[in-house]
């Protein structure tokens, strides 16, 4: 991560499949909605052995295991979408902060967002994200930053931009 004066900041990386899997992936664990929803199954089986008199170790071993099942099939439905290699997406990625935008440059794409157009930026263990909407995000894998210290930087660095822009015409502003 280059870092002129003026707190500016480049950074360049390749995005690769591993990258995009954990990035998905861990949408579902952190998402209360998605948590309930694959908790049901598992309750339910939890309680269909207890009425059909089994003991409660089973009753939680088999609900354990059941939950475990819908987690490996996530991870292999998310790995499956992602599997057929995107070479606009899976490719090398510069992400560069400026006074007023963020701008992204691929070898197919170039972006530019103003601050108002930002959503968010989140830390998560194994990448950074910054988003566009709910449903759109650059994806920053931590081995971008050339340490901790920088990637927290980077991060207080983008929550302050949404902040100072929050309210600002088209901009969305939120931060968590």
């Amino acid at each position: 991560m280059d870092e002129p004066a003026n707190n500016e900041m480049r950074i360049q990386y390749e995005l690769k499949f591993r990258d995009l899997l954990l990035f998905s992936v861990s949408h579902h664990f952190l998402s209360p909605i998605a948590q309930a929803f694959y908790l049901v199954l598992p309750w339910m089986a939890f309680n269909s052995a207890r009425d059909g008199g089994r003991s409660f170790g089973f009753s939680v071993a088999s609900a354990a295991l059941l939950y475990l099942a819908e987690w490996a099939a996530i991870v292999a439905i998310c790995a499956l979408d992602y599997f057929r290699r995107n070479v606009t997406v899976l490719t090398e990625h510069t992400l560069e902060t400026r006074h007023d935008e963020l701008v992204e440059t691929t070898p197919f794409t170039k972006l530019f967002v103003k601050w108002p157009g930002v959503s968010k930026v989140v830390a998560r263990p194994g990448f950074t994200g910054v988003y566009l909407a709910h449903n759109k995000a650059h994806v920053i894998p931590n081995r971008a930053f050339t340490s901790s210290e920088k990637r927290r930087e980077f991060v207080a660095f983008v929550r302050e931009k949404i902040r100072a822009t929050k309210g600002k015409a088209g901009g969305v502003g939120a931060v968590r």
